[in-house]
């Protein structure tokens, strides 16, 4: 049994389809294909709060640039990905920033990926939901022989 966790790709909520597609293929061999369109549907649903008309979640990602080079899919899915992220950082509830690698090695505690997601205020002046912190989990690829 293995736990796959990569601090080098792009968050799921940040992800096109294809490069959600390309990850699952690779990690999950195993799974069917309608399987592996749920959990591409899934990421797609949750990138929906950000991206909807109404009262959408304001996001705030710091990318190491790392990501942005490490090619998944080849360079189709790559280039996809990259105009989905500035397409995304366009609008006034997102907000990415990329560490450069010259920057080098991000020290102090190592923490797992995770994205604060705060909702806008009503007409009162009190948030819509809950600030949430969200987590994204690690799948776990069963690699025991079947």
């Amino acid at each position: 049994m293995g736990h796959i966790c990569h601090p080098v790709i792009v968050p799921g909520i940040l992800q096109t389809a294809d490069y959600a597609r390309t990850l699952d293929r690779h990690y999950f061999p195993n799974d069917s294909d309608g399987e592996l369109e749920r959990h591409v549907a899934l990421r797609m649903q949750q990138q929906h709060s950000v991206t909807r008309q109404r009262q959408p979640v304001r996001l705030s990602v710091i990318l190491h640039e790392n990501v942005l080079r490490t090619i998944v899919g080849g360079p189709r899915v790559m280039a996809a990905q990259s105009r989905h992220i500035a397409d995304l950082r366009t609008r006034e509830n997102v907000q990415v920033r990329v560490l450069p690698l010259r920057a080098g090695l991000p020290t102090g505690a190592v923490v797992s990926q995770f994205i604060v997601m705060t909702f806008p205020k009503d007409s009162r002046g009190k948030p819509v939901e809950p600030t949430i912190v969200f987590a994204e989990s690690c799948r776990i690829a069963d690699e025991s022989p079947k």
